[in-house]
């Protein structure tokens, strides 16, 4: 039955202003968002969260921010800084506007090295290795606190999304990250193409995001390197993902992270904004470079003096100075 027949059927009755009245919620009527658009423009432009870089502004305009029921995709050359990427953004979003995420990132585990990763990160510290005691309880009562962690072996994406409904139902998180999705891949039915999947994948993800209020964040490699990975004009697109029609039309928003494996000396790391389904949330087909403070695990906006030498007087702010 086509939407047509379904308004057919469904009961109406006149109102005496002349308006329809629809016996069933599954069709909306224009006028029942009267109050909520006049809202809506009383309040101005909105757009979303920020993750306070400024290397993500052109003239003054966010080129990516966050908003909930959305879903990201997240591309790149593997170990070329998406977990990284990942991992500065569940930090900015906690410190800065106290977001809560569930994390399923298999390829960081077993847990206790992946909490290493975001102990380091959340004190700014260079290494796990590298804090005392004190930093170390310090960094698990804020992680403790905003990040809660999924390992199980019954990786399908129902089995997934039902425990971060449960985290959600108990302490009302803000976002999630699947880390990655080829994870999810060796469960396909073999009746279904990887495209098709990838369809019924997404939009399963987008619906619960919308139902749930939630952000998704999806980690997905591509399927092989471009021949000359490190040019930038050869860097992974949507595209160079398998299923890639699938991953462009339902993704939300898509980022590809890149950087130069053969220029060590380098630490920026070029977040490319591929997609933004939304004008009011960024800019598509846009750049950003950050750059990877080894001192302190962190993406920054200003460039780290000699990437390899771990430090001598670099500054994070005006204001601020993480190491001598």
């Amino acid at each position: 039955m086509n939407i047509l027949d379904k308004i057919n059927e469904a009961k109406t009755s006149m109102l005496s202003d002349g308006k329809i009245e629809f016996q069933t919620k599954d069709i909306i009527q224009a006028q029942a968002f009267t109050s909520q658009l006049k809202q809506s423009r009383a309040q101005g432009f909105s757009t979303g969260l920020s993750l306070g870089w400024n290397n993500f502004k052109i003239n003054g305009r966010e080129i990516y921010t966050l908003s909930e029921n959305e879903v990201d995709l997240i591309t790149g050359i593997p170990n070329r800084g998406k977990t990284t990427f990942t991992n500065n953004i569940v930090f900015r979003t906690a410190s800065m506007h106290h977001w809560k995420w569930a994390i399923f990132s298999p390829e960081s585990y077993p847990a206790e090295e992946y909490l290493q990763e975001l102990c380091a990160v959340f004190m700014g510290r260079e290494s796990f290795y590298c804090m005392a005691d004190s930093e170390i309880e310090t960094a698990l009562t804020l992680i403790n606190k905003h990040c809660y962690l999924i390992d199980t072996n019954e990786v399908s994406i129902g089995n997934i999304l039902s425990l971060i409904k449960t985290i959600h139902r108990t302490v009302k998180i803000n976002a999630f990250v699947l880390d990655p999705y080829n994870e999810f891949s060796y469960t396909r039915p073999k009746e279904l193409s990887e495209t098709e999947y990838i369809s019924l994948f997404m939009s399963q993800v987008k619906k619960f995001c919308r139902d749930e209020n939630l952000h998704g964040f999806i980690v997905a490699h591509p399927t092989k390197p471009p021949k000359d990975a490190d040019a930038e004009e050869s860097r992974p697109t949507p595209y160079s993902i398998s299923g890639s029609a699938s991953w462009y039309s339902k993704a939300d928003n898509i980022l590809c992270v890149h950087r130069s494996k053969m220029d060590v000396s380098s630490n920026e790391t070029q977040i490319h904004i591929d997609k933004i389904r939304r004008r009011k949330y960024g800019v598509t087909k846009s750049k950003a470079s950050l750059f990877f403070n080894y001192k302190t695990q962190r993406l920054e906006d200003v460039p780290v003096v000699n990437a390899l030498d771990y430090g001598r007087n670099i500054k994070k702010s005006n204001k601020e100075q993480i190491y001598e």
